[in-house]
């Protein structure tokens, strides 16, 4: 899978999970979805950058504080940095 394939269903996932699920999530939830822990860790710290998330206690565990989808530039700027 391509790397803007892959940033955008980790984009919508976060998103989806977000709106269906809580704000709350951690690492270990989206490992199970095919992506590494380097790639989830390397995207989170980017959209801390953003202001999209943040983190509670450690790298591991991450709250959603503003949508996605609510960044248009979000994607070129994980995909650019």
């Amino acid at each position: 899978m391509n790397e803007k394939i892959k940033i955008e269903k980790f984009l919508y996932l976060l998103e989806f999970f977000y709106r269906n699920y809580g704000s709350k999530w951690s690492v270990k939830d989206f490992l199970s979805k095919g992506y590494t822990q380097e790639f989830i860790k390397k995207n989170l710290i980017k959209l801390k950058e953003k202001k999209v998330i943040k983190f509670l206690d450690n790298i591991d565990e991450f709250e959603v504080i503003d949508l996605p989808s609510n960044h248009k530039d979000l994607l070129v700027y994980l995909m650019n940095n």
